[in-house]
């Protein structure tokens, strides 16, 4: 009797051991990735604004610019007022 009871308290601590794992990974993405006051926290400390236009600008060709592409210069460097977060 003490081999099964050996056994399956093996067999529960490993699974024991296995929840844990995940349930400290799951709380550490809810409270950091899925929260959305961290994200904007986050994404304040980044600067998405500066990083988004310089690539926008590096797709633009440089070559002579038609009409729509300067237009579209001139939007990029202009920042949106009315977003929110």
């Amino acid at each position: 009797m003490s081999i099964v009871r050996g056994f399956f308290s093996a067999i529960f601590a490993f699974l024991l051991t296995i929840n844990l794992v995940f349930l400290g990974i799951a709380i550490a993405v809810n409270s950091t990735a899925l929260n959305p006051d961290f994200v904007v926290s986050e994404m304040d400390k980044l600067d998405v604004y500066y990083l988004a236009t310089n690539q926008m600008k590096a797709q633009l060709p440089t070559a002579e610019l038609p009409i729509e592409d300067a237009y579209l210069t001139q939007l990029i460097d202009k920042p949106p007022a009315d977003l929110k977060p």
